[in-house]
């Protein structure tokens, strides 16, 4: 069984594994992080095992969870890193890529496919440094952004804008760049710049409709009471990977109530644009107030999912959540992006992170 350590927020974390491949991915994406701050902090341990089944078993501080059986190593991940995540009470996880160039940050925020990698590489080898790549850590107390090493995973970019699947960096084909490949920033920042990332045709500062759900192969039909849930649209099934579906969604509040009722169910719930970018055309940038900008990072915040510390902190207080964020951001650009033509949209905001530096 393969163990790997690491320092998490003032904590260290083990996880011991009979699933190579899952060693080898958390090996990759958090062994980069810096070890735990002052003392011997706090301990917490996670183990993947066989069991006589055939299938593997997750132990975590919470109990014991049967894994998928099709994809054993994607849902131990998400687990985890669900876990450790919701943990986090004294900063707010962001679902955004940050580069700095100097003693402030520029951030890419937007879901998954929404291109946050893809442009911080283009940024990285324009000679800016990484600060984070798809989780950006803001600290609650100094408004400071930290430092978060993870696998730099830019994507070609696409011929159409459709929205395609999207899974943990650690899964996708495809080439990947780890920490020491690129130039990293090791110190903590201050926001400087908020880039909320769109593809055309999409609002400013818009809800993201779209949501793709998988159930463990043995929980398959707790899919189908979706298509009746209230606020959900459209519901297509996809049974490319196992039992999966994606949801176009008017109101969220009752996809949220029924993804904490049915998470022990659930290898992964993502939110997903409308429209990934295509790339095409040119970059179209729109100023964005500091609020409207909160709003939609909250919306994405990582470490707010539930039974989360940050979302029974700030449960049914959604407006001091925003007005947090937004204080927190208070003397940063806040700017809607449309990416058009890649060397283009590089230009823009090279220039961007120039202002900043």
């Amino acid at each position: 069984m393969s163990a790997v350590r690491f320092g998490w927020f003032g904590a260290e974390v083990t996880v011991r594994s009979a699933l190579p491949a899952l060693a080898s991915a958390l090996r990759e994406l958090w062994a980069a992080l810096p070890p735990p701050a002052g003392g011997a902090g706090e301990s917490l341990e996670f183990a993947v095992e066989r069991v006589s089944a055939g299938g593997f078993v997750l132990h975590e501080p919470r109990g014991r969870v049967l894994l998928d059986g099709r994809r054993p190593v994607l849902h131990a991940y998400n687990r985890i890193v669900e876990a450790l995540l919701g943990r986090l009470d004294h900063v707010f996880a962001l679902h955004a890529t940050t580069v700095t160039r100097g003693d402030r940050g520029l951030i890419l925020a937007g879901p998954a496919g929404s291109g946050k990698s893809t442009l911080g590489w283009a940024l990285v080898q324009a000679g800016a440094a990484l600060l984070a790549d798809d989780v950006t850590v803001l600290e609650r107390q100094s408004g400071l952004l930290l430092p978060f090493p993870r696998m730099l995973r830019p994507r070609p970019a696409p011929a159409t804008g459709a929205a395609s699947r999207a899974f943990p960096l650690a899964f996708d084909d495809g080439p990947r760049l780890r920490p020491a490949d690129v130039p990293v920033r090791r110190d903590p920042v201050r926001p400087g710049c908020v880039i909320l990332l769109h593809a055309e045709g999409d609002e400013p500062a818009s809800r993201f409709p779209l949501y793709e759900i998988a159930a463990v192969d043995r929980e398959a039909r707790v899919l189908e009471g979706l298509a009746a849930l209230p606020g959900v649209e459209r519901y297509e099934r996809l049974d490319t990977h196992g039992p999966a579906c994606r949801l176009h969604v008017t109101d969220s509040q009752p996809l949220q109530a029924w993804l904490a009722a049915h998470r022990a169910s659930l290898v992964y719930a993502l939110k997903l644009p409308a429209r990934r970018p295509s790339f095409a055309g040119a970059p179209r940038v729109e100023a964005l107030g500091r609020f409207r900008t909160a709003l939609e990072l909250c919306q994405e915040m990582l470490n707010r999912h539930p039974g989360s510390a940050v979302a029974r902190e700030f449960a049914g207080r959604e407006p001091q959540l925003v007005g947090e964020v937004a204080s927190l951001l208070r003397g940063s650009r806040c700017l809607s992006l449309v990416p058009g033509r890649l060397p283009e949209t590089a230009a823009v905001l090279e220039g961007l992170l120039k202002e900043l530096a």
